[in-house]
C-alpha cells in the first residue's frame, strides 16, 4: 500500500518537473526531471532485508572489534 502510493506520488513528480522542464529548459528542471526519474525508478529495485547482519571472525587468543561491517582478523604470521 505504501509502496504503490509512494510510486503514484513519484510518478506525478515525474510529471510534473517534465512539464516544468518543457515551460522553461533550465538545468534546475532537467536536474528534477532526472532526480525524480531516478527516484520512481528506485522502488522498482527490490529490497529484501533477510541478509542484512555482520559475521566476524578472529583467531584464537585474539580481540574482535566490529565498526559497522564485516571484519576479518586475519594477519597472517607476522609478530605485532
Amino acid at each position: 500500500m505504501l509502496k504503490t502510493s509512494l510510486r503514484w506520488v513519484l510518478f506525478a513528480a515525474v510529471v510534473l518537473s517534465g512539464l516544468w522542464a518543457f515551460r522553461e529548459p533550465k538545468i534546475e528542471a532537467w536536474v528534477a526531471v532526472a532526480t525524480s526519474i531516478a527516484a520512481f525508478l528506485s522502488t522498482f529495485l527490490p529490497f529484501d532485508k533477510s541478509g542484512v547482519g555482520q559475521h566476524q571472525s578472529v583467531k584464537s587468543g585474539s580481540i574482535g572489534i566490529q565498526a559497522g561491517g564485516n571484519v576479518s582478523g586475519d594477519i597472517g604470521n607476522k609478530d605485532v
